[in-house]
């Protein structure tokens, strides 16, 4: 069944499959902040549901382009949107250390984006 699903998700343009599997991993990490927050079941599906559809699409952009390409498109787009999410939505307060990490993954990020 998920065969069937993938196989027909790679006949779609790669930016679509590739932007909702991106809008997937951020549904299924805010559900996940939400349900450390708040253990209700719902959340908890939401965000398994959210980590799922994230994998099918991602694996559907692979038929696409190459598994380096996806995947710092993929990184890329969601350690943007998930930082802003983290510092607007759920007022999230980083320690020093925790900015030097984030500084240097968006360095190495967009390093490896100009490198490809």
């Amino acid at each position: 069944m998920i065969k069937y699903i993938i196989l027909t998700l790679s006949k779609f343009p790669l930016i679509p499959v590739l932007g909702i599997g991106i809008i997937s991993i951020i549904v299924g990490d805010y559900f996940a902040k939400l349900y450390s927050q708040n253990q209700n079941n719902w959340f908890f599906l939401a965000m398994i549901l959210g980590y799922i559809l994230c994998g099918i699409f991602f694996t559907a952009s692979l038929f696409k382009t190459e598994l380096i390409v996806a995947t710092i498109i993929l990184e890329a787009w969601y350690l943007i949107w998930i930082l802003l999410i983290w510092f607007f939505v759920f007022w999230e307060k980083f320690t020093t250390i925790q900015s030097i990490g984030m500084i240097i993954s968006i360095i190495w990020v967009s390093i490896l984006m100009i490198a490809e």
